[in-house]
């Protein structure tokens, strides 16, 4: 019975460490994209990234937001366009746990 419990148990925190690494890689991918969202879309005015890491159904839901792609690349353009020097620079970053 108490080698039982043990394998289980030992299964249950080998299953865990394997869903907390796949987890960080999940967020380690997602926290990349929104760096590259923010150096090269924002930062650097690629509007032609926006189709690589924006969903065609993207929806803004903030105030005024909308729906598609075409809103990020007027919106970038927009930021451009006033501020041509403008640059972003991504100071620090953190992951929820």
């Amino acid at each position: 019975m108490k080698i039982t419990v043990a394998i289980l148990l030992a299964g249950l925190l080998l299953g865990s460490a394997r869903l907390n690494e796949a987890k960080a890689q999940v967020t380690d991918h997602n926290l990349a994209i929104a760096r590259r969202a923010f150096a090269e879309i924002y930062g650097q005015g690629k509007i032609a990234v926006v189709d690589q890491l924006y969903a065609d159904d993207f929806v803004d839901d903030s105030p005024g937001g909308g729906q598609g792609r075409d809103l990020i690349k007027e919106a970038v353009a927009g930021f451009h366009g006033a501020f041509p020097d403008l640059r972003i620079d991504i100071e620090d970053a953190f992951r929820s746990s």
